[in-house]
């Protein structure tokens, strides 16, 4: 999955594709998204921001356990659908991404960050 509003580097692209080849086709790999203006990641991967929290959540890193994800530049393996199918009719824009990982979490499938 891939907003069509972003400008993806092509290396960045190829390094990405190489990193998920190295992991499980049973987890979901995320990539973060920069906002160049800033210098500061906007989307990713996400935890919770505190253990109180059900729907509050920040941009987490790679040695985190994620439990959720923006869907901005995500890669879902074909096990992965097959196991929880794909991105819930029940949302319009947002939030649906946010469902789909923490359905994924719920099945024990891995969120993983590839920087």
């Amino acid at each position: 999955m891939v907003n069509d509003d972003l400008e993806i580097d092509p290396g960045r692209l190829e390094e990405f594709k190489s990193e998920t080849r190295k992991f499980k086709e049973t987890e979901i790999y995320v990539g973060q998204c920069l906002d160049t203006s800033r210098q500061s990641i906007t989307y990713g991967g996400l935890v919770r921001k505190s253990l109180k929290s059900r729907i509050h959540f920040r941009i987490g890193k790679a040695e985190e356990n994620l439990c959720t994800f923006n869907a901005n530049f995500v890669y879902v393996p074909e096990e992965v659908v097959s196991r929880i199918g794909i991105l819930s009719g029940r949302f319009r824009h947002s939030f649906a991404d946010i469902d789909y990982g923490l359905r994924a979490t719920k099945n024990q499938i891995r969120i993983r960050l590839i920087e």
